[in-house]
């Protein structure tokens, strides 16, 4: 992926919340997949998620739904979703309870990014995500999406719009120059990973069907979160480079098996 190779490897945050990023989720995985060293591999994938929360303000925010995703998802028994152990009772009553002291040493810290959580305690976050996109100045590959905050459909609506031009954005109309050709293909790159990684996960069952809903889970999260923040296609693809890493694990794999398929009948 060339935005990839371009922005990794130059000075720029985003290599180093990805490789914090890829590492809290690592221990994480390894915290519910193997019976041993639990408490280990919890520690540490707490400590790279506050260490990644650091580097940017939304990445704190994202880490703590990093931490409830990977301490609730169910991985190793899918077909038993109701089964009690002692483990998941531990998991059920103390995962609200770390989280919430997560969130609360956060919110009355002084690090960069613990106001987040102040505005979301004291609801008036969405009145900063409107003003923050009101603020930011209009350029060619701008948006132009006010996010509405005077109902629930209208926070619904122009969430939804945000959503899919972070997403998908610059559409193959909205193409004026060269840059905007690359931008336009590699949104169109995104949407194909996105069907090969959700019918991926339709088709697989047990484990790998539990850990690529997990996987999709984070990353329509982690792309709602930038979304909502991103106001220009150049932003967005700086910001994607955050879950590609996703993308082509999940979707990956069902490409290239189809378009090696396809070559070779041909």
């Amino acid at each position: 992926q060339p935005t990839m190779v371009l922005l990794g490897a130059i000075t720029l945050r985003e290599p180093l919340q990805i490789f914090l990023l890829i590492t809290a989720f690592y221990f994480g995985l390894k915290m519910r997949i193997y019976e041993t060293n639990k408490i280990l591999n919890f520690s540490l994938m707490v400590l790279f998620s506050v260490m990644m929360g650091y580097l940017h303000k939304a990445l704190f925010l994202y880490s703590v739904v990093l931490i409830g995703v990977l301490l609730v998802w169910n991985i190793n028994k899918p077909k038993k979703l109701f089964v009690v152990s002692k483990y998941r009772l531990f998991i059920l009553f103390f995962a609200p309870i770390i989280l919430f002291i997560f969130a609360y040493i956060a919110a009355n810290s002084d690090v960069s990014g613990s106001e987040l959580f102040r505005q979301l305690s004291s609801g008036v976050l969405l009145k900063a995500i409107a003003k923050h996109r009101l603020s930011t100045p209009i350029g060619r590959a701008s948006y132009d999406i006010i996010f509405d905050i005077s109902s629930y459909p209208a926070i619904a609506y122009s969430s939804f719009l945000a959503y899919v031009h972070y997403l998908f954005a610059p559409f193959i109309w909205q193409v004026s120059s060269v840059v905007d050709i690359y931008a336009c293909l590699e949104s169109i790159a995104h949407l194909i990973l996105i069907y090969y990684a959700i019918k991926l996960w339709r088709l697989e069952k047990g484990r790998k069907h539990q850990l690529l809903g997990m996987l999709l889970v984070l990353f329509f999260i982690m792309s709602l979160m930038w979304a909502l923040g991103s106001t220009n296609y150049g932003t967005a693809m700086r910001h994607k480079l955050l879950s590609w890493w996703m993308l082509v694990l999940m979707g990956g794999p069902l490409f290239y098996k189809q378009m090696r398929s396809l070559l070779i009948n041909i």
